[in-house]
């Protein structure tokens, strides 16, 4: 047994440490051949030996530092001299964990001068060749930790199928959502005042593609929209926002959910009426005001914020570092606290649904979507959850009930592929789009470690697609050291399918049968009963397959009220879970759920079962 796979669970599931940033070895000398013209001046990269180029920590918009902190970005002026990009820029401020690599538990890394961007082309591509389809990377972490720089990997698609790709940071968690009715008094422009300061650093990297990335090969005309987890809800937002016109041209959603926040819920704290999320800009007030002693408990900071002027709480605010703000929220799971990300302002993002607003847009100007989930999504945040796992010699995670542990794990995940995959495949299909392509990621090869069984303790979990689809035999994302000789071969081949049939899809809006024509039809979804799907997995699993089915958010959750698997003191608790908490984000706290849950849990409230203070 390898030392990394040990040392690997003691990091994920013990001590929470993280592994040294591997991303730091990505990182080159400079090499004057790859010298660029920008319109803020002249860029210099290296290259990665002889198949790919880099240009590392190029900034696309001035510092949001000191009064340009919780504002717009402000265009990025010109530098002179030759500016050299053979370093990656520094991650967004968040709380140290695993995805950066730096830092322990309880400090916060990073610096407010984040707003970088790197790009990936291949050796030969230059200002006067070929044009290449353009990959617009947008990291996962739940909008509040990652950074752009874990991705360096992306280069072995650059190489394999001769693409460009761009990887982004935009601000995080406190810093990059925060719509305050303080902060939006003073502000001067809608942009200013939307309180989505992360989702107008993507658009700003959005037109900085526009302007620059013919310099590197790239086609501005053929930009593919792709993240991860939350990388993916915030590709809805940026489908859903009337900013974006012009600016992309096909999309891949993995994992994500479309989902957005009414001001009140950004702004209230959880049992003001109407009630906010945690996270919110009062919730943070309070905390502040707790942690400063200028309040003794979570009343008397209710008094003092309720006293203090629209001035005076932006100044508080505005008085705060970095680790004040982000700190009162330490021991988060993997440093990934809640924070109401993608707000209704009328402006940067609609009011209302969000798959709504996707689907009229599709009406209009049609352009491809790909999406999907994985069959294990939520087993990854299960594994961390006292209430589902023992720990063995306090270290090695167990299902406390392997039954429930299932059960609860299918429910969600279903739940989630329902709202985030079926749901806005389905409103795509049926507007009429230029192709919706789904799928489901199944991979569940991972060994067994120190008896730990993680194939079923994790299986095909959240995040687990990404080293398949940029090809990452080396196991840079490798984490769990789940990347054995044993399951090299099979992991290899639906990695090399992976990859060919979304860099397909980027260059011409369709994954068809892949680059070089030689997989499984992949074939659109539809608005049937039983819309096609691709399943992806090894080759001992079926490998790359089309099937058919979806997922029903009602038929799924009504599970907790018409079947014997949940006790009487799950069935509520499980209930707002899935649909106030974890969903409740993408609209799926209707008013005729919420009346089903009043039906069979009179007098109880949502919010506070779904989010206990």
């Amino acid at each position: 047994m390898k030392t990394g796979s040990i040392l690997a669970l003691v990091c994920l599931f013990g001590l929470g440490c993280a592994p040294k940033a591997k991303w730091k070895s990505f990182e080159g000398r400079r090499d004057d051949t790859t010298r660029r013209g920008l319109p803020a001046g002249s860029v210099v990269g290296f290259a990665d030996g002889s198949a790919t180029t880099a240009w590392l920590g190029l900034p696309y918009a001035e510092p949001p530092v000191g009064p340009l902190r919780w504002k717009a970005p402000r265009p990025l002026g010109r530098w002179s001299g030759v500016r050299v990009a053979t370093r990656y820029g520094s991650e967004c401020p968040q709380l140290g964990n695993d995805l950066v690599g730096e830092g322990r538990d309880g400090m916060v890394v990073g610096s407010e001068d984040c707003l970088t961007l790197n790009v990936f082309a291949p050796r030969a591509a230059s200002a006067t060749s070929a044009r290449r389809p353009v990959v617009f990377w947008v990291h996962g972490g739940g909008n509040t930790i990652g950074t752009a720089n874990t991705y360096g990997l992306v280069r072995n698609v650059v190489a394999a199928h001769d693409v460009v790709v761009v990887t982004v940071n935009s601000r995080l968690g406190v810093l990059g959502f925060f719509a305050d009715q303080a902060l939006r008094a003073s502000a001067t422009t809608p942009e200013d005042r939307s309180g989505n300061f992360a989702t107008l650093d993507l658009i700003a990297a959005l037109h900085w593609v526009h302007s620059n990335v013919s310099a590197f090969g790239g086609d501005p005309d053929n930009v593919t929209l792709m993240g991860e987890s939350a990388g993916g809800w915030n590709i809805f937002a940026l489908l859903a926002s009337p900013l974006t016109e012009g600016l992309f041209s096909h999309a891949i959603i993995q994992s994500g959910l479309p989902a957005s926040f009414p001001p009140e819920q950004a702004q209230n704290a959880v049992d003001d009426s109407p009630a906010g999320f945690p996270g919110s800009t009062h919730e943070v007030a309070l905390r502040l005001l707790q942690k400063d002693g200028r309040a003794k408990d979570r009343a008397a900071a209710k008094t003092v914020l309720a006293g203090m002027s629209g001035p005076a709480l932006e100044a508080y605010f505005r008085s705060k570092t970095p680790e004040e703000l982000i700190l009162p929220f330490q021991g988060a799971p993997f440093g990934m606290y809640f924070v109401p990300a993608l707000v209704q302002d009328g402006y940067v993002l609609p009011t209302g649904s969000i798959t709504r607003a996707v689907a009229e847009r599709q009406k209009r100007h049609p352009f491809p979507v790909l999406l999907g989930s994985n069959r294990d999504e939520f087993k990854l945040f299960m594994a961390l959850d006292p209430r589902y796992v023992n720990k063995r010699f306090g270290l090695l995670p167990e299902p406390r009930n392997q039954a429930r542990f299932d059960r609860d794990a299918a429910l969600v995940t279903q739940a989630w592929r329902a709202q985030g995959v079926d749901l806005p495949a389905h409103a795509l299909a049926e507007a009429g789009g230029a192709g919706v392509f789904a799928y489901r990621f199944d991979w569940d090869e991972e060994p067994t470690i120190l008896g730990v069984n993680l194939a079923t303790l994790l299986g095909a979990a959240h995040g687990f697609e990404i080293p398949f689809e940029f090809l990452d035999e080396k196991g840079e994302l490798d984490y769990l050291h789940a990347f054995t000789k044993e399951n090299k071969a099979g992991r290899m081949a639906l990695s090399r399918a992976m990859a060919s049939y979304f860099m397909q899809f980027a260059r011409t809006g369709a994954p068809g049968m892949g680059m070089d024509g030689s997989l499984p039809a992949w074939t659109p979804y539809d608005a049937s009963a039983k819309p096609g799907f691709m399943v992806l997995d090894s080759p001992a699993g079926g490998f790359v397959r089309m099937d058919s089915g979806a997922n029903d958010l009602d038929a799924t959750v009504n599970r907790v009220w018409d079947t014997a698997d949940f006790t009487p003191a799950e069935r509520c608790k499980s209930y707002a879970n899935i649909l106030y908490g974890f969903l409740g984000t993408a609209g799926a706290w209707t008013p005729a759920r919420e009346q089903t849950f009043q039906k069979h849990c009179p007098n109880q409230v949502a919010a506070t079962l779904a989010h206990p203070r």
